[in-house]
């Protein structure tokens, strides 16, 4: 019986540590409650030189934190079923500009008007980002499909766990 009760406690352990990371898992601090400030652009790369993306950007900023309790995660198409992000922080309206990719392609299928991939999953309670879609499509390599965790911290975003999907 005791050899039983150990086998169930390494059973129990393996199944916590497989599992994919959860919002939960990764708690934020306090919820920024004042007034989002502007986002402040500037730069001469995208999204500052494209008018009809900083547009989509104000407008996702204006309604305040999103993710991680004080920054708005706000993106931008850059074409049928891509994007790209970048993250404000709410208070200040600095624009971090160091993301995990640069293009995200969710797959969209003109036949069924449908994506083939969950794209972005996040929460202002929650320091963890979910992505799935195949990462910078530019590249002339095979696609790199998978779904990826990546926790925020310190300003920026730490690859968790990778997990490769198929291309579509």
């Amino acid at each position: 019986m005791r050899l039983f009760s150990t086998f169930l406690a390494f059973a129990a352990l393996y199944a916590q540590t497989d599992r994919p990371p959860a919002f939960e898992d990764y708690p934020a601090g306090e919820h920024y409650r004042g007034k989002p400030a502007v986002p402040q652009f500037g730069g001469a790369q995208m999204p500052d030189t494209d008018e009809r993306a900083r547009e989509r950007i104000e407008i996702e900023a204006e309604s305040g934190p999103n993710f991680a309790a004080r920054y708005t995660l706000a993106h931008w198409a850059c074409g049928t079923g891509c994007f790209s992000i970048l993250v404000i922080d709410t208070p200040t309206g600095k624009i971090l500009r160091k993301m995990p990719f640069a293009t995200l392609d969710i797959g969209y299928d003109r036949e069924t008007d449908e994506h083939n991939y969950g794209g972005l999953s996040f929460r202002s309670t929650s320091n963890l980002l979910i992505a799935e879609g195949c990462f910078d499509g530019e590249s002339h390599d095979a696609p790199d499909c998978a779904r990826r965790y990546y926790r925020w911290q310190s300003g920026g975003f730490e690859l968790i766990k990778s997990i490769p999907l198929a291309a579509r």
